[in-house]
């Protein structure tokens, strides 16, 4: 025989099976009961006589357990972890935090005892509004009993306390920062196009009181894939000399979106691997920034030096660089021998001439050279640098080598030499899931004719050399900038998801990340293994 107990729903929040034996049942005015799970046959909501029904066996007692009273609650108490006082997931809403978040943010504690959360475009932590979900019947934040209507003060690590119904108290941190990386903002009108567009540009800390930078300049799209590409490159151009964060002054920058490079630590590495273990002139110089454009999110961008010939970068000479396609405006010309495709980039304009016949002519007579298999002379091509760009760019396996963006100087005095090197954020073997074999160019003409020359080869066995005994810095460089993004890739991917983490706090986005860099440096180590033993 059953016999049935009817709770009025007028009072009754919430009923819920918990753990540890027990049915939940939660009411309007904070207070909470649990019965013994054990004794419950069934439990039915019924909408339209707002009862709940309950069946159990005729000869059982019902004795709701008494919730302990708060004034009863002691937070100082040794914490004591059961099912009741679990913190099951933390949010942060747009709707209730109007003004400072751009996108609802909400995780999972999985039986966690902290978590960490990146608002990477907020300077502002003092009044936010956090979305608790716990089993307990009391919870607190930093001592304060919790209202998910009030805002609390996140500028430091939050101690999040909930309480069981029998007093059992359970601690956990809650931490919520920006990345750290300086904040860059573009405000204006006028849409950003792939034409120059006047715009107010400010860079400042992550706190948002020191100003790096605060000027107007002109901002357009950078690259082919600007128009249909969801995270955007951009290039920017001031009329005035800026001296940002720690570069040198200059006019010209580039702001680099790592669009394909979830792990964002392609471009950053890759030219830290070629100003540290390469003998180039010069490498662009890349630090993170937030970039803001017109109050929106964009993500964690990479603000970079732009290759120009200006003091404190490709310091003399002229810049050229190997393109696969040349716009009617380009000043070009494409070589006698190889057919190589050669467009002056910088200086931009008043280059055509003589000076231009006179470039052509040098690389004609390089190209002859190396096809005739003759010595070339010190004053016409500095081969030690052609040596490490072949190196460097099969390397990374850099399927754009020879086809786009691949820069050579020619120094004031005339001598040709390979680069600045530019990013690298489609290399690292991203191009073909990561298979350490094979070569990249020495199907082209100019390579194959470098490589039948001794002084080239030397080069590069010397360089190929050189990194294999340096591996502990080629993994050191890698984990610096790996420890470097973190935070920025977690606040990255609350906006692009292109880690396709489970979630986007900190501790999640750290493993996924860390799989990045280990996927990395083994195909590093590797890939220069296959090229020493199958030069």
């Amino acid at each position: 025989m059953k016999r049935f107990l009817f709770l009025s729903c007028v009072c009754v929040m919430s009923v819920s099976v918990v753990a540890q034996g027990y049915v939940q049942i939660n009411y309007t005015d904070g207070t909470s009961r649990q019965y013994p799970l054990d004794i419950v046959d069934s439990l039915q909501a019924d909408p339209f006589s707002n009862k709940i029904k309950m069946t159990l066996p005729a000869s059982e007692k019902i004795t709701p357990t008494s919730v302990i009273q708060e004034s009863l609650v002691q937070l100082s108490k040794a914490d004591v972890k059961q099912s009741f006082n679990q913190l099951l997931s933390v949010s942060f809403y747009q709707a209730q935090n109007s003004g400072k978040l751009q996108s609802d943010i909400s995780v999972k504690m999985n039986g966690r005892s902290s978590v960490s959360l990146v608002l990477p475009y907020v300077t502002d932590f003092t009044r936010l509004k956090v979305k608790l979900e716990t089993t307990g019947s009391y919870v607190y934040l930093n001592g304060t009993k919790y209202d998910e209507n009030t805002s609390y003060d996140f500028s430091n690590p939050v101690k999040v306390q909930v309480v069981a119904f029998n007093g059992d108290v359970c601690s956990y941190q809650l931490k919520v920062t920006n990345s750290s990386f300086p904040i860059l903002s573009v405000d204006g009108s006028n849409t950003i196009t792939d034409k120059w567009t006047e715009k107010n540009i400010t860079i400042s800390s992550n706190s948002g009181s020191v100003i790096f930078a605060k000027t107007t300049g002109k901002v357009k799209g950078k690259g082919s894939h600007f128009k249909n590409g969801l995270k955007n490159s951009y290039n920017l151009k001031f009329e005035e000399k800026q001296s940002i964060l720690d570069f040198a002054s200059a006019k010209r920058w580039v702001l680099l979106s790592s669009q394909f490079d979830p792990s964002l630590m392609r471009i950053p590495v890759g030219f830290d691997l070629a100003r540290q273990l390469f003998s180039f002139d010069w490498v662009p110089s890349v630090e993170p920034v937030e970039l803001m454009v017109d109050g929106q999110y964009m993500g964690t961008y990479f603000l970079m030096e732009q290759i120009r010939v200006c003091k404190g970068r490709v310091e003399d000479g002229y810049i050229i660089s190997a393109e696969s396609e040349v716009s009617d405006d380009d000043d070009a010309f494409t070589t006698s021998l190889s057919q190589t495709r050669w467009v002056v980039k910088d200086p931009e304009s008043g280059f055509a001439g003589a000076p231009l016949i006179r470039t052509k002519q040098k690389l004609d007579l390089l190209e002859s050279n190396l096809k005739k298999n003759v010595s070339v002379s010190e004053n016409l091509a500095d081969l030690k640098s052609f040596a490490d760009w072949f190196v460097f760019q099969e390397w990374l396996k850099n399927s754009d080598m020879l086809n786009s963006d691949d820069y050579m100087t020619v120094r004031s005095n005339g001598i040709l030499a390979m680069g600045p090197i530019d990013e690298q954020s489609k290399s690292f073997g991203s191009d073909d899931e990561f298979d350490v074999s094979g070569w990249v160019s020495k199907d082209y003409a100019f390579v194959s004719w470098l490589l039948n020359n001794k002084t080239f080869r030397q080069y590069v066995s010397d360089r190929l050399d050189y990194l294999t005994n340096h591996q502990e810095d080629i993994l050191s460089i890698v984990e610096k900038r790996y420890a470097a993004i973190i935070d920025g890739a977690s606040g990255n991917e609350v906006t692009w998801h292109s880690l396709n983490a489970e979630q986007v706090d900190v501790e999640t986005v750290t493993s996924e990340l860390e799989k990045r860099k280990l996927q990395m440096v083994e195909w590093l180590v590797n890939r220069l293994q296959w090229m020493k033993q199958n030069f």
